[in-house]
């Protein structure tokens, strides 16, 4: 027999239970005895089911286009423009060899998605108004996610748009939130400039309890940057096991993030992610 719930009441039965479960976690035995295993494994599934269906749910204002994206390895939604069109400090061999530039992101229907989002995103941010639209459609569809990462393609394009994404970052803060950028730059050689309203606002995400900012390496081999104000930073294709937490991915988990949340979690120690 399936778990999976049929009706609307039955997701809310289901999401119900689970809440007592999380509530009753101080007296396990007598949640126990109350609930079969396999009524346990209905809510929990039932629970995942919702929870997706809302992130599924969620459009670009005025289209039908998905308003997140799930990429296959992520344990959560993400947010994913074009590559190099909004990534405007993206310089270095890592930027030229993108992933975000091949394989599955070169399908129609993956390209045009990022485009409507991109096309939407750069309207709003030209008003007030707009950016409160912005802000309030971003933060219904990501409220309730546990982790997210922001910008599996693309990157901070300019201020604005950064101070818009600091306001949902803000209003969810049950939400964990991943942020790799290059965006902290202020010249081709990766130079820090002396003031950038952009490396501010990343700094003012970077103080937030449920934000990780990761600033990345330019080139393939590189170390990780540091950058006063965020955290620690991200490469690839460094082997270095005594200076880089290497991704276990690939290694450990079939090209999937598996149970490791390091991205997240782990504000202090450097990345490594293997060459894509």
């Amino acid at each position: 027999m399936s778990l999976t719930p049929k009706t609307t009441q039955q997701t809310t039965l289901a999401t119900a239970l689970v809440i007592a479960l999380i509530a009753s976690a101080a007296q396990p035995t007598q949640v126990l005895s109350a609930l079969t295993v396999r009524t346990m494994l209905y809510a929990f599934v039932a629970f995942c089911s919702a929870y997706k269906e809302k992130v599924r749910k969620a459009v670009v204002p005025g289209f039908r286009t998905a308003l997140l994206s799930w990429p296959s390895k992520m344990p959560g939604p993400s947010w994913s423009l074009p590559a190099h069109k909004s990534c405007p400090r993206a310089w270095g061999t890592i930027c030229d060899l993108c992933y975000a530039a091949k394989g599955c992101y070169q399908f129609a229907s993956t390209r045009l998605a990022q485009h409507i989002r991109f096309q939407w995103t750069v309207e709003c941010m030209r008003s007030a108004v707009g950016i409160d639209l912005w802000v309030s459609t971003m933060v219904r569809a990501i409220v309730g996610c546990e982790y997210f990462r922001v910008h599996d393609s693309g990157d901070m394009f300019n201020a604005t748009y950064a101070r818009a994404w600091l306001r949902v970052m803000t209003l969810c803060p049950g939400t964990k939130f991943w942020l790799p950028t290059r965006a902290y730059q202020g010249g081709v050689m990766g130079d820090l400039p002396l003031f950038d309203p952009m490396l501010e606002t990343l700094r003012l995400m970077a103080k937030l309890p449920n934000v990780t900012v990761r600033p990345s390496a330019l080139n393939f081999g590189d170390y990780a940057p540091k950058v006063p104000g965020l955290h620690a930073g991200s490469t690839a294709d460094n082997p270095d096991v005594f200076r880089l937490y290497q991704c276990p991915a690939k290694r450990l988990y079939e090209g999937n993030c598996g149970p490791c949340r390091f991205c997240w979690e782990e504000k202090t120690v450097p990345v490594n992610y293997p060459k894509h």
